[in-house]
């Protein structure tokens, strides 16, 4: 580094400076302090705001200072790179979108599923109370289906009934 950090105002002053002498700049050195070149995609001045207010405070002038448009003609190799990079972070954002879409629908399907599992539940008991009662009931037919035979020969003589069934 050829001069010393300066304030975080200087430098702050410095970096709007270089921006304003380059308002065609497409490419910026280290806007993330580990990535040397990037493209711009929003306007600068939210970066410089960014480091301003959110950034620890010892380090906004060190990222100041480094934050520059970039003034020089970059490699082509770098160019058809970083589109496909600005490409793939748009198909990762897309995706992540729908993984976030696929976790609504997955938390609205496991409660589902719970309300689900809580009514076979509830379904279970009346299943079981219903048994016993039919199995109370075939208990009692059982008994009577004596005398429901002879009940029905006196109603109904004409019919084809053979103790188990009318076929």
């Amino acid at each position: 580094m050829k001069t010393k950090i300066k304030s975080i105002a200087e430098e702050s002053e410095d970096c709007k400076l270089a921006f304003e002498s380059s308002p065609d700049a497409k490419f910026i050195w280290t806007c993330h302090h580990s990535i040397l070149a990037e493209q711009l995609t929003e306007p600068w001045m939210n970066r410089v705001d960014y480091i301003l207010n959110e950034k620890l405070e010892n380090q906004r002038a060190v990222r100041l200072r480094n934050f520059r448009p970039v003034r020089v003609e970059l490699p082509q190799k770098f160019i058809e790179g970083n589109k496909l990079r600005a490409e793939g972070r748009k198909l990762w954002a897309e995706g992540y979108k729908l993984w976030d879409e696929g976790d609504k629908l997955l938390a609205k399907a496991n409660k589902l599923r719970a309300e689900g599992y809580k009514l076979w539940d509830e379904g279970d008991k009346l299943l079981a109370e219903g048994n016993k009662l039919r199995a109370e009931g075939e208990k009692l037919w059982v008994e009577c289906l004596p005398e429901l035979i002879k009940l029905h020969d006196l109603d109904w003589p004409d019919n084809t009934w053979n103790g188990e069934g009318i076929f």
